[in-house]
């Protein structure tokens, strides 16, 4: 049968998500949308992982990349407002500054991470003074500033210390010594299909929070 019997999706947003959510298909989605049937990744834990590993290398100060829209014109509960939130608050619980020019926040939609990422880490090293250290979300930005970082010279970590971010089973050429938050991939498809298995089954289904995990490479 060509039936679709179930849908994964793994990536939408307000704009999207209505319309995916009227299909008659059991679904699992991943999503900051506060839906019954999504996945969501504990993105409190991640920065928390990577601002700790900065700090226990030695750093004081911190930079971060992140495309992550950060627009006047969002709710102040919507969830891009609530993880910059977190960002300082979790820089003051390990005990890291940061200044405003360090921090390469957009606040429009980015359709081009990569470069997005590129142009925001050669605009950083410009300035006349640099973090200790670097966080960059997500792996699409940090492909652009490991080359920023490779064509500049950029000695790591004597210069700076990096945290990227990155899924795991996808190849990222990265000839520097950074560490990783990395989402466990098989993990996430795992939680999905039980979504679907459970929706089938006429259970009851809750949305899963996703973990990190460190992993230090050299």
């Amino acid at each position: 049968s060509n039936e679709v019997q179930a849908l994964l999706v793994t990536s939408c947003d307000h704009l999207n998500l209505p319309w995916l959510k009227r299909l008659p298909v059991a679904a699992s989605f991943s999503t900051s949308s506060p839906i019954p049937n999504r996945l969501y990744s504990n993105s409190d834990q991640m920065l928390r992982l990577g601002l700790e590993r900065l700090r226990d290398r030695g750093c004081r100060t911190v930079g971060l990349i992140c495309s992550i829209q950060n627009s006047p014109h969002l709710a102040p509960d919507s969830s891009e407002r609530r993880f910059y939130r977190s960002v300082i608050d979790i820089l003051g619980d390990v005990g890291l500054s940061t200044r405003d020019a360090w921090m390469a926040v957009p606040d429009t939609w980015q359709p081009a991470i990569e470069s997005y990422g590129y142009t925001s880490f050669k605009a950083l090293w410009a300035q006349a003074e640099h973090p200790d250290g670097i966080m960059v979300f997500p792996d699409t930005a940090a492909r652009g500033v490991i080359v920023a970082a490779l064509e500049l010279g950029v000695r790591v970590p004597e210069d700076l210390q990096m945290v990227f971010h990155r899924n795991s089973g996808v190849d990222i050429a990265c000839p520097l010594p950074v560490s990783w938050v990395e989402s466990d991939t098989a993990a996430w498809a795992a939680a999905m299909i039980d979504q679907i298995r459970f929706q089938k089954e006429g259970k009851a289904v809750a949305e899963r929070v996703m973990d990190f995990r460190i992993v230090d490479e050299s």
